[in-house]
């Protein structure tokens, strides 16, 4: 894995172990992730649907996807 965390969901064996990888996420960071890049809401859907601004939706996504890349370069 080169730590491109979305061309790994298009790969199927990698499936799972993303989403281990994500439930070692805090909750807020693995909530933006889950929703964003497994189920395919938009920032402004994720926001919506978790009650925060667009602005922390995408601030929280950028940090579950370099703290994803870390875990993924390290396993």
């Amino acid at each position: 894995m080169n730590g491109n965390v979305s061309a790994h969901l298009s790969q199927r064996e990698d499936f799972p172990i993303l989403v281990a990888h994500a439930f070692g996420l805090p909750t807020e960071l693995r909530k933006v992730f889950l929703l964003c890049e497994v189920r395919g809401y938009t920032i402004e859907e994720t926001a919506k649907t978790l009650g925060i601004t667009p602005t922390v939706a995408t601030l929280r996504l950028d940090r579950a996807r370099r703290e994803m890349r870390a875990r993924l370069a390290g396993r």
